[in-house]
């Protein structure tokens, strides 16, 4: 493999699309991974967009995102986890990076997949055991209640 193809080959499998920050918008530097075009036209995937049209969860971040940019820090920034629906109603769980690299804006798109779900499954997890924690808990002092009761009826 040509090291000139490492980027393109590393943006794809992240499932990640790049882009950069234009006068007027954002310019798709990467090639559109599936999802992208799912919730994208390849109209505006050739053309500078505003991404917050496309991507209303990214109007809370790129006030962030600027100051961000403004500092010149290469280290990334990220965004929460926001869900966009396709309009077959598929769902694609997604994290937004900037990062300055060059003299150069960059807003990252990840689709976090497999990484999302996993994450969903191990809160449910960990809300179940707390749910079941206090129910025994409150169990417990219920019969503890009943024992004090008793002993003092025998008293």
């Amino acid at each position: 493999m040509r090291m000139e193809n490492l980027p393109v080959k590393l943006y794809q499998a992240l499932d990640i699309a790049v882009f950069s920050k234009e006068n007027y918008g954002f310019k798709l530097r990467s090639l559109p991974p599936e999802w992208l075009s799912q919730l994208v036209s390849k109209e505006d995937l050739k053309k500078v967009c505003n991404l917050d049209e496309h991507f209303p969860f990214l109007d809370c971040c790129l006030p962030s995102f600027e100051y961000h940019w403004e500092s010149q820090n290469m280290e990334p920034l990220l965004s929460d986890t926001w869900i966009e629906t396709t309009d077959a109603g598929y769902e694609i769980p997604l994290e937004a990076s900037a990062i300055y690299v060059e003299g150069t804006a960059f807003i990252l798109l990840q689709n976090l997949g497999e990484k999302y779900e996993k994450n969903v499954e191990m809160l449910q997890k960990a809300r179940d055991n707390l749910l079941t924690k206090e129910m025994l808990e409150a169990e417990v002092a219920k019969r503890t209640k009943e024992i004090k009761q008793r002993e003092e009826e025998l008293a």
